[in-house]
């Protein structure tokens, strides 16, 4: 999995950390969450690093931004092996979330129908 798997579902796994869910499907989207941290933390540091190399008084001067943004789309395109269990997270949670947030959390979330007894 790349590393911008993770980053681009950085602020979907906000939206369900802060939506009302079973304790059940809250409990397993902590374990996930928890498991590809590390992930997002490599990013981060990484990222820091290429802002400190290319940027004047926190900000990266134009005429730097395309090398800062060559180094930042490498990191991104790291191959990762995040250790996680997909969360199966039940369509009645009734959690609401956007197209572009069901799309960012498909390598992490499956979505299911509950079966009708």
């Amino acid at each position: 999995m790349k590393l911008r798997t993770i980053i681009d579902a950085v602020g979907a796994f906000a939206k369900l950390a802060n939506s009302d869910m079973s304790l059940r499907s809250a409990y397993r989207l902590q374990k996930l969450t928890a498991s590809i941290q590390n992930e997002a933390d490599f990013f981060n540091a990484k990222r820091q690093k290429i802002i400190e190399k290319y940027a004047v008084d926190d900000v990266i001067p134009d005429d730097k931004l395309a090398e800062a943004q060559v180094e930042l789309d490498k990191l991104l395109d790291v191959e990762v092996q995040a250790d996680f269990v997909p969360l199966k997270l039940p369509l009645s949670e009734n959690i609401n979330i956007s197209v572009n947030d069901i799309v960012a959390l498909a390598a992490f979330v499956i979505f299911e129908e509950e079966e009708m007894r």
